[in-house]
């Protein structure tokens, strides 16, 4: 079993980032990936879910977001609205002789308001306290 977890090891490594799969065309292999959604021109829902992982990749999904938030509004900026950050377990852990491995995802989900929208912050969430 001991080999077995040292075999895995370098997989889980390798998996345990984030993926740049579209959730909006269905779920991944590894859980992970990204889903967006235009509320309107300029506002934009994004989330992003690391892989499984027994550990948790904070980092990794907060770039991922600001990466896509980045893309979605182009160079004009934006401005983070109502962005939460979790950790989820995906599946129930895995016995590995005297511990256990947690099947551990990362999510960070939230609103970028693109400074070209032409929305205040307080515009921005009256639309998204309606899209809800």
């Amino acid at each position: 079993m001991t080999r077995r977890i040292a075999l895995l090891l370098p997989v889980w490594l390798l998996l345990a980032c984030t993926s740049s799969h579209d959730l909006g065309q269905g779920p991944s292999p590894m859980a992970g990936g990204v889903y967006r959604e235009a509320l309107r021109p300029g506002l934009h829902y994004v989330f992003v879910k690391s892989n499984v992982a027994p550990w948790t990749d904070r980092e990794a999904v907060v770039r991922k977001w600001r990466d896509e938030a980045d893309r979605l509004c182009g160079d004009a900026g934006h401005e983070d609205l109502r962005v939460e950050d979790r950790v989820e377990e995906e599946m129930p852990p895995m016995n590995a002789i005297v511990f256990r491995l947690p099947y551990l995802v990362s999510i960070r989900k939230g609103y970028a308001l693109c400074a070209s929208a032409g929305l205040s912050a307080q515009e921005a969430l009256r639309i998204i306290d309606a899209w809800r």
